[in-house]
């Protein structure tokens, strides 16, 4: 049982957000650079800590763990807007537990946006999150 407690703990237990807002402004206009805010941060690490290697017979060398945001169209949900992976690294190069990725945009017209952002790891099956985004 206690090992079994040890491979609980070390398995990718996280908790994903997705966030559109523009800088130094309460409302959103057609004319300004909205930024989308996506993260992914692991709930069973200190802060100062970061995700370890990946223990798996698929991957007989040393293999870190990656995770992935691919944000969607809402409405249709296979046209993909954005692809890009998660770094859990502070700017200075320090490791950390939270993943946190930026993209700016200018939609350019007005109106209500949904997108769906599908946080995937490349190293572990049924741990995916799916976030729906609307501003």
């Amino acid at each position: 049982m206690a090992q079994l407690e040890k491979v609980v703990k070390a398995m990718p237990v996280v908790e994903v957000a997705a966030e559109a807002f523009t800088e130094g402004e309460k409302t959103i206009s057609m004319i300004d650079v909205i930024t989308l805010c996506f993260s992914v941060k692991y709930t069973n690490l200190a802060e100062n800590e970061a995700p370890g290697y990946v223990h798996s017979f698929n991957f007989p060398f040393l293999k870190r763990q990656k995770w992935y945001v691919i944000v969607a169209d809402g409405a249709t949900r296979d046209i993909v807007i954005a692809c890009a992976p998660l770094e859990f690294k502070t700017k200075d190069g320090k490791d950390t537990n939270i993943a946190k990725l930026e993209i700016k945009q200018r939609f350019g017209r007005a109106g209500s946006y949904t997108f769906h952002a599908y946080f995937m790891c490349d190293s572990y099956i049924g741990f995916d999150k799916e976030v729906e985004l609307k501003f």
